[in-house]
């Protein structure tokens, strides 16, 4: 089976990252012949078949979701195509799965600005109509999915996201980091994008009481 696979990588976040690592996966197996449709070809591996489709930025999504994406599955001749960022492109002419990462511009939508919020909120029911198979991560995403789009029923499979288990560093690297920041030998580190809805205020929160209640954290 020949597999088609978006990868949006120009924007930084959870799905490029989800995409970037899947792409690897795939192309792992014996029994899948990969192709890759992206923005960012040089982050594959030189072995991964890739289309080059540029990305603008901002407004270019549209045109890049909906048509580059779409001529560019013609012209791969693929049997299968599986979109990573809650959209399907038009006009399709082969079966295709969707990844739904999750609906926060439902649960928060306060925290989109409002052509995000329209945009996913019209491309993820569109994939949902259109897609044989939808992927969420977790069980909760499934149940939310099919809250607000009652077709997503009985199409849902429960994947969760992968991790990469972080090599152990030289304590020379270790030490030069600590120096660089400031930092005490002990501390919490947080990595993800700054948002309101991610509850990063709760992690503030829980460092802070720790270092209250056991004196080797201050």
């Amino acid at each position: 089976m020949r597999i088609g696979l978006s990868a949006l990588l120009g924007v930084t976040g959870g799905p490029s990252t989800y995409a970037h690592k899947l792409a690897a996966a795939l192309a792992r197996r014996g029994d899948v012949e990969l192709c890759v449709l992206t923005d960012r070809p040089d982050r594959f591996d030189p072995s991964i078949e890739t289309v080059e489709l540029p990305f603008r930025g901002g407004l270019d999504r549209l045109r890049w979701q909906y048509f580059s994406l779409s001529r560019a599955v013609r012209r791969a001749r693929v049997d299968l195509f599986h979109d990573t960022k809650n959209a399907l492109p038009f006009r399709l002419s082969v079966p295709a799965v969707a990844t739904v990462h999750d609906l926060a511009y439902h649960r928060f939508p306060e925290t989109f600005p409002k052509g995000s919020r329209v945009f996913l909120q019209r491309s993820t029911a569109h994939a949902v109509k259109r897609a044989r198979r939808l992927v969420v991560p977790s069980q909760w995403t499934a149940q939310e999915l099919e809250r607000v789009h009652p077709a997503a029923a009985g199409r849902s499979d429960v994947a969760p996201h992968g991790i990469d288990v972080l090599p152990e560093q030289e304590s020379r690297l270790i030490e030069q980091v600590r120096l660089r920041y400031g930092l005490p030998e002990r501390f919490v580190l947080h990595t993800g994008t700054v948002q309101s809805r991610k509850n990063v205020d709760v992690l503030v929160r829980a460092a802070r009481r720790a270092r209250q209640q056991h004196e080797d954290l201050r």
